[in-house]
């Protein structure tokens, strides 16, 4: 994405929000959000175990401050 869209920062998620396809090893509200700029590639994994719609708020909120904190890091 960041190569693509020649951006300073890429970020990726993936996850299951539910309220169906979750199991035993990737439950529902597990999520995984990577990050990537010149410095490198994070990833982070969440686990909000809510109903649909609270785990895409969560996750975007968790996202936003993956961003903040590293672009806060980089100052």
């Amino acid at each position: 994405v960041k190569t693509i869209f020649n951006s300073d920062i890429g970020i990726s998620v993936t996850g299951i929000a539910g309220p169906d396809g979750g199991t035993k090893d990737k439950p529902v509200g597990l999520v995984f959000a990577g990050f990537c700029n010149r410095d490198g590639v994070k990833a982070k994994q969440f686990n909000f175990y809510s109903n649909r719609e609270s785990n895409k708020v969560r996750t975007s909120q968790g996202v936003l401050n993956l961003i903040m904190k590293n672009i806060s890091d980089n100052g």
